[in-house]
C-alpha cells in the first residue's frame, strides 16, 4: 500500500475530530439519540402489530353481535310456535323444545366469547395508549437531545472545520483507490491503520505468525497487512515512536 504514512496521517485526524466530539459529549449524544430511535422503531412495530390484533378481534366481535341477534331472533321465534297453541303433537314440541334449549346454549357461549373478545380488545387499547404515550416521550427526548447535540457542534464546528480541511487536503493527495479503501475499511473496522508491535495486531489482537514477523524485520518493511483482519500495519522506527509519544503527552498537558 502507496502512501502509508498519509494514510496514518488521515486517520491521526479522524481521531482527533472523535476525541474533540468525545470531550464535548458529541458522541455520547449521537449514541443516546440512535438508542433512542431503535427504541422507537421496536415500540412503533409492537403498536402496529396490537392495533393488527385489535382489528382482527373487533371483527369476530362484530361477527359474534350479528350471530347473537340471529339467535335471540330465533329462540324468540321457536318460543312464539311453542307457547302458541298451535303446535299439539308431543314429538313436534319436544323438537322446539329442544331448538329453544340449544339456541340458548348457543346464545351463552357466544356471549361468553364475546365478553373475552371485549377483555382482550380492553386490554389491546390499554396497551396501544400506554405505546403512544412512550412513543411521544421518545420523541421529546430525541427533540432535546438533537438541540443539546446542535449546540455542542457549534462549539466546535471552528476546531472540527480546520481539522475537516486538513483531511480534505491529504485526500487530494491520496490516490483516489487509496482513499476510497481507506473509508471502505473505516466503515467496517476502525481503526484501518495500527502500528507494528512485534507480537499481535493492535486491532484484532490475533498473534502475528513467526514467518509474518521474520518478514517484516528481514526486509525491513514499512507496511503490510494483518493476516487476520486485513489492516494496515505501518512500521514506525523507535525514533519516531518517540516523538509521537511526546507529541501526546504535550497534548495532554
Amino acid at each position: 500500500m502507496k502512501n502509508i504514512d498519509m494514510l496514518w496521517e488521515l486517520q491521526q485526524l479522524d481521531n482527533k475530530i472523535i476525541e474533540i466530539e468525545k470531550d464535548a459529549g458529541i458522541i455520547d449524544l449521537k449514541n443516546d439519540v440512535a438508542s433512542y430511535k431503535e427504541t422507537y422503531n421496536k415500540l412503533l412495530i409492537s403498536t402496529k402489530q396490537i392495533a393488527e390484533q385489535y382489528k382482527e378481534k373487533d371483527a369476530q366481535a362484530t361477527q359474534l353481535k350479528l350471530e347473537i341477534i340471529d339467535i335471540t331472533s330465533k329462540i324468540a321465534d321457536t318460543e312464539e310456535k311453542l307457547y302458541a297453541g298451535e303446535i299439539t303433537k308431543p314429538k313436534a314440541l319436544s323438537q322446539l323444545q329442544k331448538e329453544i334449549d340449544d339456541g340458548k346454549a348457543l346464545l351463552e357461549e357466544n356471549n361468553k366469547s364475546l365478553e373475552l373478545l371485549r377483555s382482550e380488545n380492553f386490554t389491546y387499547i390499554k396497551q396501544i395508549k400506554r405505546y403512544k404515550a412512550k412513543l411521544e416521550h421518545i420523541k421529546v427526548k430525541v427533540n432535546e437531545c438533537n438541540n443539546m447535540l446542535d449546540e455542542k457542534m457549534r462549539s466546535t464546528e471552528e476546531e472540527l472545520a480546520h481539522i475537516q480541511m486538513s483531511i480534505e487536503a491529504l485526500k487530494e493527495s491520496l490516490l483516489p483507490d487509496e482513499v476510497k479503501f481507506y473509508y471502505t475499511k473505516k466503515a467496517n473496522i476502525y481503526p484501518v491503520v495500527v502500528p507494528y508491535k512485534e507480537d499481535s495486531c493492535e486491532g484484532c489482537q490475533m498473534q502475528f505468525s513467526m514467518i509474518f514477523t521474520q518478514s517484516i524485520e528481514k526486509y525491513n518493511l514499512k507496511s503490510c497487512t494483518c493476516e487476520n483482519c486485513g489492516r494496515l500495519i505501518i512500521v514506525i522506527k523507535e525514533q519516531e515512536q518517540e516523538q509521537e509519544q511526546e507529541q501526546e503527552q504535550e497534548a495532554q498537558v
